[in-house]
């Protein structure tokens, strides 16, 4: 496990193990207990304080059972979820980071272990507690009060998206809500949001494809949303999405009649009721891996390798990560991206993401490039200090895979910030490497250059299992080919993501 401290801007990566010594040793210099008042009900609930380094923490269990949150554990990594309905968010030890939903917040203290139970700062309670429970928490130090004001759910936005599959409704919400979907008559869907409020500047949408248009009225038990449609439109049907909260309406061509009824998606939650906490923190029992992120290789101004056919790495590489992460989305991951579009990321913040995300999987996807065309292959890299190989060919920068040659020094910001931290986590790094590896070899018909062990700088600092999927030469003619076949890489990704739901269910 691995420490965070933010200093000068940047932030530096020790021992966990050496931190939490500290940590435990110092032990809180004072206790004593808070209440926990919500506004809605008059509820109270106990929360136990503790004064850490002249600050005032939280006990994160006693947060938890007051918001009625589930856990979920994963000793690979020693990182903690916690899920309110469909809000998802991870801590650790000695990081003042916080992954909720799909953003990264700070609280500006680290997250504390005592005694065998987590401890977060004030941060922690007055704008995490608040985002899972879409209120407002008003604490000052001092206070033997924090007062919860639940906010209520709005309507934030309204957008309409021509696809292949029809036209798709989205309506922005700012958290989760119980909906009603019905046609009473043709050309016209309307959805009743219970509860919700509607903002005076809300656009109404004119539409695309078989929706002409969408407005808004407020009622008393809440927002009404119409949804005129063409007469071409025959079917319709509904879900409750998040990540970010929204309802879709996908309205569909046909010569069926339309339909009264409603696919609604339950919301994805950790574990089950046994897993609520009753009080405290208890560690024990191993809930797996549940956050992925995929790092596209180079983008932007980096370009990476120049395919004999022309390809840019830096393209197949983040087409094919888009890939693999709707095949882990499906599979019930939480995938997080170093980068979504062609933008360009420094080396040294893709594996600063990885950890703020508190991540449990860390996947690059790179070409292979070399100066002789006949170099061909698919191949999976684990992290090993000291080994090497030859460098690519059309690198612009050390951005992405990077190797260290024997004598080589190594850039100096990599040799501050990251102290290889990856050396923790070689041996299930090593694991997941091969996993994929089988799985790739199993369906492409190219033969794979199998698994090897490299001083990757993209590696080093990750602190949870990571690997780089080098998924064929873009330098041979024939691999660059292929690889410009999207069905072609659309089996590449899947063979990805099943290797990587072997390495969780191993």
């Amino acid at each position: 496990m691995i420490a965070s401290r933010l200093v000068r801007g940047r932030i530096w990566f020790v021992p966990a193990v050496a931190a939490l010594a500290v940590c435990l040793l110092a032990g809180p210099s004072q206790a004593g207990a808070i209440h926990i008042v919500f506004g809605d009900d008059g509820r109270s609930e106990r929360v136990e304080t503790a004064v850490l380094g002249g600050v005032t923490y939280f006990s994160l269990g006693d947060i938890a059972r007051a918001i009625g949150a589930a856990r979920h554990w994963n000793t690979r990594t020693r990182k903690l979820v916690l899920s309110v309905g469909e809000h998802r968010m991870t801590v650790s030890a000695d990081n003042m980071f916080i992954t909720l939903d799909q953003s990264v917040y700070s609280i500006h203290h680290p997250v504390r272990i005592v005694d065998g139970r987590f401890w977060v700062p004030p941060g922690f309670l007055t704008s995490i507690v608040g985002r899972l429970t879409n209120s407002e928490v008003t604490w000052k130090p001092g206070d033997d009060a924090a007062w919860v004001t639940h906010l209520g759910a709005a309507v934030l936005s309204v957008g309409t998206d021509e696809q292949p599959e029809g036209t798709v409704v989205s309506v922005g919400l700012n958290d989760a809500v119980e909906f009603r979907v019905e046609s009473v008559r043709s050309g016209q869907i309307d959805v009743y949001i219970a509860g919700a409020q509607m903002p005076d500047t809300l656009v109404v949408e004119q539409g695309a494809g078989d929706v002409s248009q969408v407005y808004f009225s407020e009622l008393p038990s809440g927002v009404l949303a119409r949804i005129l449609t063409s007469g071409s439109a025959a079917t319709y049907s509904a879900a409750l999405k998040s990540h970010p909260h929204r309802i879709e309406v996908l309205v569909r061509s046909g010569r069926a009649e339309a339909s009264g009824g409603t696919g609604v998606v339950p919301m994805p939650r950790l574990r089950s009721e046994h897993n609520v906490f009753p009080g405290g923190m208890d560690l024990g029992g191993d809930d797996g891996i549940q956050t992925v992120i995929i790092d596209p290789g180079h983008g932007g101004l980096d370009v990476g390798a120049v395919g004999a056919t022309g390809l840019l790495e830096k393209d197949i590489a983040l087409e094919v990560a888009n890939e693999l992460a709707d095949f882990l989305r499906k599979e019930g991951f939480y995938v997080f991206m170093t980068r979504r579009s062609d933008s360009f990321v420094p080396l040294e913040r893709r594996a600063e993401i990885a950890n703020m995300a508190v991540a449990d999987i860390f996947v690059s996807i790179q070409c292979g490039a070399h100066h002789s065309s006949v170099a061909a292959g698919h191949q999976v890299s684990y992290y090993a200090p000291g080994n090497d190989r030859e460098s690519h060919v059309g690198r612009s920068s050390p951005v992405g895979l990077h190797y260290v040659r024997p004598g080589e020094p190594r850039p100096a910001a990599a040799d501050l910030l990251w102290k290889r931290v990856q050396t923790a986590y070689s041996s299930d790094s090593r694991v997941l490497a091969a996993g994929i590896a089988d799985r790739l070899e199993a369906v492409l018909d190219v033969p794979g250059r199998g698994v090897r062990g490299h001083d990757l700088i993209v590696l080093s600092g990750c602190a949870m299992p990571a690997v780089v999927v080098e998924v064929g030469y873009i330098t041979n003619r024939s691999e660059a080919a292929l690889l410009a076949d999207e069905s072609y890489r659309r089996t590449v990704a899947r063979a990805i993501s099943r290797g990587i739901t072997d390495f969780v269910r191993d």
